[in-house]
């Protein structure tokens, strides 16, 4: 689709606006337009067409990729809940999430809480 969009986007005609204010259109693009200012390209409608179809794909995939990190979001938040609940249920006490005291430290006190139990049991 590139090779076929980048010949659609080569303009299919030119509008000039004249020194007197004239708009002139035209197929072929002067050789030189001094200020740049006073000539518009035009271009043909499968490019224009072109281009919001892949705007449209583009819309539909960040759509997409918003819906997935809205779930991670929950997913997140549910292991998080559980992981406090399953702490208090070993040590008592909810945990503080922090930098220094995460999920991984949490697991680790509730085995080693666990590892005491079982020894106390025996």
């Amino acid at each position: 689709m590139d090779n076929k969009l980048s010949e659609l986007s080569k303009p299919v005609a030119w509008r000039f606006v004249s020194l007197k204010g004239d708009i002139v259109f035209s197929a072929i693009k002067p050789i030189r337009d001094p200020d740049g200012k006073t000539e518009q390209p035009l271009y043909s409608q499968w490019y224009v067409s072109a281009l919001l179809a892949k705007l449209e794909a583009k819309d539909k995939r960040i759509a997409e990729l918003d819906a997935s990190e809205t779930q991670l979001i929950q997913e997140r938040d549910e292991a998080e809940i559980a992981l406090a609940d399953m702490y208090e249920a070993a040590t008592g006490s909810r945990p503080e999430w922090s930098n220094f005291f995460g999920f991984a430290d949490a697991v680790e006190e509730v085995a080693q809480v666990r590892v005491t139990a079982e020894g106390d049991e025996q």
